[in-house]
């Protein structure tokens, strides 16, 4: 079995820095490593060049392309270019444990009729109590995103999680899934596309979490938070439901049901913080509804969703 990683990035070369060496120190090392730079400067292709081990340099395929419109399309393009059997999708933001992909590569010659698996996330299992309690109570049917309590609890799980959504920040899957089933490029953050791109498939592929791959998910600094991250949401949850829930419609009473938990969130961060961005932020993202503009630059429903990839001359 192959095993391609790709890594979309722009404009994080401190965060490139830290995960290179981690994929460099796999017992199990990807035979081929994609990254995927958005970034307007060469800041992160130096930095990148100078962090990567030689022994990851000569399988990597570094495209450095600012033309390239968000992550999702970013992801496309990697598949585009993947040779693997698999292809492993990871966030610039998370440090690999060592034996993260030999793990990944267990799972999924033990499941050959799983479509996608993912690890976990370490830093969940020290997450509270009450974030956990949150998910359970808000996220209900299909919504629940089982993976924060695999995380936390992953040392007492054994074998492969089943689970309706993978978090591509660690997941992998079959090539021949992602040739049929590729990003909508309209969502130019990392917001939902890669539920939305499982939610497509629902029913007819299987995906699961593999409790033994793990990465730490350190959660980058550039990341959108404060108001803006909570308009961020709000937009994503209403281009969700424009993109799924309308072809599924029995679920929108658990669909309002969320957004009930996302005011719950958003109201008891702005008393905590005494400032009432996190509800305007999710309120602007919500009117989204009426006006799908006001979810740029964060989705931008108007773009074509799977264009015609352009071809990338391969470069080390």
């Amino acid at each position: 079995m192959l095993i391609s990683v790709v890594v979309p990035t722009r404009n994080r070369p401190r965060d490139v820095e830290k995960l290179l060496p981690t994929i460099a120190r796999q017992t199990r090392l990807p035979d081929q490593l994609i990254v995927v730079d958005q970034s307007p400067d060469e800041e992160t292709q130096l930095v990148a060049r100078e962090a990567m081990d030689p022994k990851i340099a000569e399988r990597c395929v570094y495209v450095h392309d600012s033309e390239i419109k968000g992550v999702s399309a970013a992801r496309n393009v990697g598949i585009s270019l993947a040779t693997g059997d698999v292809v492993v999708f990871l966030d610039d933001d998370v440090l690999l444990s060592p034996d993260c992909l030999e793990q990944l590569e267990m799972a999924f010659k033990a499941n050959p009729d799983y479509a996608g698996i993912g690890g976990v996330e370490l830093q969940m299992e020290k997450s509270a109590r009450s974030y956990i309690l949150y998910y359970d109570i808000f996220f209900v049917g299909p919504f629940r995103d089982r993976k924060y309590r695999i995380s936390r609890n992953w040392r007492h799980l054994s074998g492969l999680q089943r689970v309706t959504a993978l978090k591509t920040c660690l997941a992998g899957f079959r090539r021949g899934f992602l040739m049929r089933n590729r990003f909508d490029e309209r969502w130019r953050s990392a917001l939902l596309e890669d539920v939305e791109l499982c939610w497509r498939v629902r029913g007819e592929e299987k995906f699961g979490i593999w409790p033994r791959a793990s990465a730490w998910h350190s959660i980058s600094e550039v990341r959108t938070v404060g108001g803006s991250g909570y308009r961020a949401t709000g937009a994503a949850w209403i281009f969700f439901m424009r993109s799924v829930i309308k072809r599924e419609w029995p679920l929108l009473p658990l669909y309002t049901w969320l957004w009930v938990g996302l005011w719950v969130n958003a109201a008891r961060r702005s008393l905590a913080g005494r400032s009432i961005a996190p509800a305007v932020g999710l309120l602007q993202g919500g009117m989204s509804v009426f006006k799908p503009s006001l979810a740029l630059p964060f989705i931008d429903a108007a773009a074509e969703p799977f264009p015609e990839q352009s071809s990338y001359v391969r470069s080390k």
